[in-house]
């Protein structure tokens, strides 16, 4: 079979599978159903933890012990108390710095094989 036959046999298979909808045959309703629970069921164990953050920074000292999915009495005192903290705001101003630096430094080094590429001629190039 030459080149050309094959290109063209592979061609008919792919337009054949792609008007079936899936490559290879259409799923059945019950595949589609478990795929999707599938879909659901990672998608919450995915999301759960940060739910979990959130809810419980919205909890009081004393909801901490309950377990609850949601905090009775939801309440933002936890932020305020983490900024007038002086250890915690020294450690985001040190952090933001941190990665500041990392990314400039960053930069710095990756511009560095740009600036000397664009001298070289390359085939092609005018």
């Amino acid at each position: 079979m030459s080149t050309t036959a094959a290109a063209a046999s592979r061609t008919r298979r792919v337009r054949i599978f792609a008007r079936q909808g899936v490559a290879g045959g259409r799923r059945s309703r019950g595949a589609s159903i478990l795929l999707w629970i599938g879909v659901l069921l990672t998608l919450i164990f995915c999301l759960f933890p940060f739910y979990w953050i959130i809810n419980t920074s919205l909890k009081t000292g004393a909801e901490l012990s309950t377990g609850r999915l949601f905090p009775a009495h939801p309440s933002l005192d936890n932020y305020s108390s983490i900024f007038r903290n002086g250890d915690f705001t020294t450690a985001l101003k040190t952090s933001a710095i941190d990665a500041g630096a990392a990314t400039l430094i960053a930069l710095a080094i990756g511009s560095l094989p740009d600036t000397r590429s664009r001298d070289c001629a390359f085939p092609g190039s005018s």
